[in-house]
């Protein structure tokens, strides 16, 4: 009894939480079609007649910046990283279940690039209270991101929105180098990039998406994402955040 009781009072404990938004990677844009792939409408339908997001998560924000020495993971130039804008869909395709192409009403205002070190995503721009006042019923968390899309809350009120709780991204955008919880030879102070291995920290996931595998680990910094240490006792990892991150401290 004991124990039911303890997991009941847990239950009636925890927050509440909804999430609100429908997510999609961008794969390809051709004028007002975008194609898309996998998506999150578990929250929110991409419709006709509903505002979206495109946003640029990341893009090739480091350029040459590849070697591997102390400029490793500079800014080259930011692209169109962090661009957005708000269309109306006008259509959408499904096959079965599944949404593949989603029709705007305009073409896209912003230039966004699809490459392999690129990532472009849609979000559906939730309009709550119908147009009126609108106050919050649960917390409002984002989708985590994975690499393909979420990261982002993304409403609009028309009236006054009172905020009885908390609407929040907290740990769910770009992710943090692991830790690598080993021991391998001695003081490496020349490592800024390096495959996943027992010797190196991973780097930081940040506004470019390394695709290469030897730029996963290693003290140098992926612009914004933060190095990860080096060797055996290495630092933490550099810090990242709307500037450079840091590059990390040596075994």
């Amino acid at each position: 009894m004991r124990t039911t009781l303890l997991s009941l009072l847990v239950l009636l404990a925890a927050p509440l939480a909804a999430q609100v938004n429908g997510y999609a990677r961008v794969s390809a844009i051709s004028g007002t079609e975008l194609t898309v792939a996998n998506v999150n409408e578990g929250s929110a339908l991409f419709e006709a007649g509903k505002q979206l997001v495109i946003m640029q998560m990341q893009d090739d924000v480091i350029g040459g910046n590849t070697g591997n020495n102390s400029s490793f993971g500079d800014l080259a130039s930011i692209g169109s990283a962090g661009l957005y804008e708000v269309r109306t869909i006008e259509s959408v395709t499904r096959i079965g279940d599944v949404l593949t192409t989603i029709i705007l009403d305009a073409v896209p205002q912003n230039t966004y690039n699809l490459g392999s070190n690129s990532r472009v995503q849609v979000v559906t721009f939730e309009l709550l209270g119908a147009g009126g006042d609108f106050t919050t019923t649960a917390n409002i968390p984002a989708v985590t991101w994975n690499g393909q899309r979420g990261g982002i809350v993304a409403i609009q009120v028309q009236g006054t929105l009172t905020l009885a709780h908390t609407i929040h991204a907290d740990g769910r955008g770009f992710a943090g180098g692991a830790a690598v919880q080993t021991t391998a030879g001695g003081c490496d102070l020349t490592t800024y990039r390096a495959a996943a291995s027992a010797r190196y920290a991973f780097k930081g996931d940040g506004i470019y998406l390394a695709t290469d595998a030897n730029y996963a680990a290693g003290l140098g910094k992926l612009l914004n994402g933060g190095g990860g240490g080096n060797d055996q006792n290495g630092g933490g990892g550099g810090g990242g955040n709307y500037t450079a991150g840091g590059n990390a401290g040596p075994g």
